[in-house]
């Protein structure tokens, strides 16, 4: 809670320490272990969750030493269980979403494995930043508006891009066996469709590359829902 994390930055400040040392010491301190860094006095249930958190950055450190940054991303987001946690919070086609962008994720730490180990972080943390500012767009803006399928219902645009419109991403892997979950992803492919008032581009890729590995994919079972006459297809 916020006066966890109050105790916790007092105690940073306090020590002229960072942060993750005195998440780290919560952890040591909870395993009865020693530390440089004094822990602060928290509740048992801060204490426990706090600890974890020291311990997933322990092993991170460890990791570290021996794991690209491609594969130590994929790696904490396994130990973390990221997927069960944005599928419980959110749902599962929100969850998926919100997945989805963490995927692209390790795909961008995947440019940097080329680089020597103890460059990879902070070349791949520079690049994240730096896309992180491109997008932040200022209302004066003229530029495109990107958008979830579920945040577009209501919207209407002049020329709206659909893209991913391969099988395993629309309908989405974990969706396909469960007929009324893809019939839900039908719908919602409806949807982002329906949002075009001029132009509508549908576009789907030859080969997609998840978690440092390329896949051949199909196109969506969803476009052979739309007219043969509507369509103008280009490569």
């Amino acid at each position: 809670g916020e006066r966890s994390v109050g105790l916790l930055v007092t105690a940073a400040r306090d020590q002229d320490c960072s942060l993750p040392d005195v998440v780290r010491a919560v952890h040591a301190t909870a395993l009865w272990q020693q530390s440089t860094v004094r822990a602060p006095s928290l509740k048992p249930a801060a204490q426990r969750g706090i600890g974890q958190l020291g311990a997933a950055l322990d092993w991170l450190a460890a990791q570290a030493e021996r794991l690209d940054i491609e594969n130590l991303i994929a790696r904490l987001i396994e130990r973390l269980d990221f997927a069960g946690y944005l599928a419980k919070e959110y749902g599962r086609e929100a969850g998926a979403d919100r997945l989805a962008n963490v995927q692209e994720l390790v795909n961008v730490a995947h440019g940097f494995i080329h680089l020597p180990q103890h460059e990879q972080l902070a070349a791949f943390l520079e690049e994240v930043a730096l896309m992180t500012d491109a997008d932040v767009v200022r209302d004066d803006t003229n530029a495109c508006t990107c958008i979830t399928l579920h945040r577009a219902k209501g919207l209407e645009y002049p020329i709206v891009f659909l893209p991913g419109l391969e099988e395993k991403t629309l309908p989405h892997v974990r969706s396909m066996p469960d007929e009324a979950a893809v019939e839900e992803e039908r719908r919602l492919f409806y949807v982002g469709a329906s949002r075009a008032m001029q132009r509508l581009y549908l576009i789907h890729a030859r080969r997609r590359t998840i978690f440092g590995e390329t896949e051949t994919r199909s196109p969506s079972r969803f476009l052979a829902d739309v007219p043969e006459r509507h369509l103008d297809w280009a490569d």
